[in-house]
């Protein structure tokens, strides 16, 4: 990111994780929509949909949407989840 979007967004320019959630600023920026202003992480916030689960951790789980991939309103840390294919769930595990 370039210091314009730096300031506009008050990221830290030498963190490139200023929110230390295990997501890049810049890819949290790039991911902004014009009807917020940051898209579905805030790079200023570790747990930017308030459900109890680090960004990185849903981005890991959920790399497309990791906020809520099925859009039923209910957020995915909640939600059960094998991760490595072990037949185990793990629920809201982080990476």
């Amino acid at each position: 990111m370039n210091g314009f979007e730096e300031h506009r967004l008050g990221t830290l320019p030498r963190n490139p994780d200023t929110d230390s959630d295990g997501l890049t600023d810049g890819w949290e920026a790039m991911t902004t929509t014009a009807k917020n202003k940051y898209g579905p992480t805030d790079p200023l916030n570790r747990d930017s949909d308030n459900d109890g689960a680090i960004d990185g951790g849903e981005s890991n789980i959920y790399p497309d949407t990791p906020i809520d991939i099925d859009g039923d309103g209910v957020s995915d840390s909640g939600k059960t989840v094998d991760l490595n294919g072990d037949g185990i769930i793990e629920m809201g595990e982080e990476n």
